[in-house]
C-alpha cells in the first residue's frame, strides 16, 4: 500500500512527538504504549520506503552516450563537424 507524501510527513511528525514524549515519560505502562504506537508508525514507515534500483540496460544506455559524447567532442577537437553534433547521441525513453 503506497501512502502519499503528505500522510508520510504526517506520519514521521507523529513518531518524532512519540520519541519526544516517550523521553519524558517515566511511568512502565506509558512507556511500553509509547514503545508499541511508534512500533506501528516505524513499521508503516518502513514498508513505504522507496528503493532506488538502476538496470543494466540503463547503465548501458548511459554509458553508451557518454561514450559517444566523449568521441563526438574528442573528434570536434581534431577536425570541425559542420552538422549537429548531439544528433549522434542515442536518445533516451521518458
Amino acid at each position: 500500500m503506497k501512502i502519499s507524501k503528505e500522510t508520510k510527513k504526517m506520519l514521521k511528525e507523529r513518531y518524532d512527538h512519540l520519541a519526544l514524549e516517550l523521553l519524558k515519560t517515566e511511568d512502565p505502562a506509558k512507556v511500553t504504549a509509547l514503545k508499541q504506537e511508534m512500533d506501528l508508525y516505524s513499521s508503516i514507515l518502513d514498508a513505504n520506503r522507496v528503493e532506488w534500483k538502476i538496470s543494466p540496460d540503463t547503465l548501458l544506455v548511459v554509458a553508451g552516450n557518454l561514450a559517444g559524447i566523449l568521441l563526438i567532442l574528442k573528434f570536434e577537437k581534431l577536425d570541425v563537424i559542420a552538422t549537429k553534433a548531439i544528433g549522434f547521441v542515442l536518445k533516451g525513453r521518458v
